[in-house]
């Protein structure tokens, strides 16, 4: 698969099965607006094609919203705004469409010059609604959003999705952006270890655009169709409902380059930690191996300093009956 953009870094994220790519996490910059899905030259084969979808940082009304949201809004024309008005208002709440922590899927359809037939729209919490330095309550909100997120990827059959980084503009208040990315990347990773899906590729990507402009959420995902034609026909339903159920890829996109910085790093402790538990793991597991072998080499001696007494006792017992009881001529 190639995506156009720049590759940063990148992190396992599982183990691979027979006849699948090991899932990871790559680190790229880019936009999300660019993302799309192409066909890799060995796939080409493939009797279903891949599905893309981008991840808009959203508010609860799933209507229109500034920054990430506004540039998806004016990028996917009048089908998405079509499309994001027929979401179904919650029954007694007015116009939310979406809870804070809840994520709704629009498509499959030819967005304007989006190059993904799905737009999943993520509600994250606004940190500067919530008082105080306890901040578990949007913490496990912002959690559920990219697992939510997730859930509705892999329930639509789509194989690539690109992330915007939810909560991360003005939404976080006065929260750490290192903490709000550390909460986005370990809820990918342990949603995808729950799931064991085998072949999750995780792409985070980070665009370079003036910050200022993230007046909502970024975070975007390596995805799309590179065949999403946008000549305003809608995509056969029943023609993606046959695509495999199996996410292949998934990306979190920021606006600056500071976002990067901090998700490198945020990927770094959290990656390399796992590494130095896999190797203490391993280590102990090599040293209880270790004295394992050394008990039954141990046990194997006593048993054979055992055997070898039981031999001269009964050498000595044969022995002294032959003195007592001389074979008669």
């Amino acid at each position: 698969m190639k995506m156009g953009l720049k590759t940063v870094a990148t992190y396992g994220l599982g183990n691979a099965t027979a006849g699948t790519r090991t899932p990871c996490l790559n680190i790229a910059q880019g936009s999300v607006l660019d993302f799309f899905v192409a066909e890799d030259e060995k796939e080409t084969k493939s009797a279903k094609p891949r599905v893309g979808a981008i991840v808009n940082a959203a508010n609860e009304g799933c209507l229109y919203g500034g920054g990430v949201d506004g540039a998806i809004n004016e990028a996917g024309g009048p089908g998405l705004w079509m499309d994001r008005k027929a979401l179904p208002v919650l029954e007694g709440t007015g116009d939310i469409r979406c809870r804070t922590g809840g994520a709704v899927v629009t498509g499959p359809n030819r967005y304007g010059t989006l190059r993904v037939p799905y737009v999943v729209h993520a509600v994250g919490p606004a940190y500067v609604r919530f008082e105080g330095d306890d901040y578990s309550q949007p913490d496990a909100l912002l959690r559920l959003a990219y697992q939510e997120s997730l859930k509705r990827c892999q329930e639509e059959g789509i194989t690539d999705v690109a992330f915007s980084l939810l909560s991360a503009g003005i939404f976080r208040g006065n929260r750490s952006l290192h903490d709000v990315l550390t909460i986005a990347v370990m809820a990918i990773r342990d949603w995808v270890d729950a799931e064991k899906e085998p072949a999750m590729d995780v792409t985070a990507i980070a665009d370079t655009a003036d910050a200022d402009t993230a007046d909502a959420d970024t975070a975007t995902a390596d995805t799309a169709t590179a065949d999403a034609d946008a000549d305003g026909e809608d995509i056969d339903k029943d023609e993606v409902s046959s695509y495999p159920h199996r996410l292949e890829s998934i990306t979190l996109c920021g606006f600056s380059k500071r976002e990067i910085t901090v998700l490198t790093e945020v990927c770094r402790i959290i990656f390399e930690k796992n590494d130095d538990d896999k190797e203490e793991k391993d280590a102990e597991k090599e040293e209880n191996g270790a004295e394992a072998k050394e008990e039954q080499k141990e046990t194997a001696v006593d048993n054979m300093e055992v055997c070898e007494e039981t031999a001269v006792d009964s050498m000595e017992e044969q022995k002294e009956t032959a003195t007592n009881n001389p074979a008669k001529e």
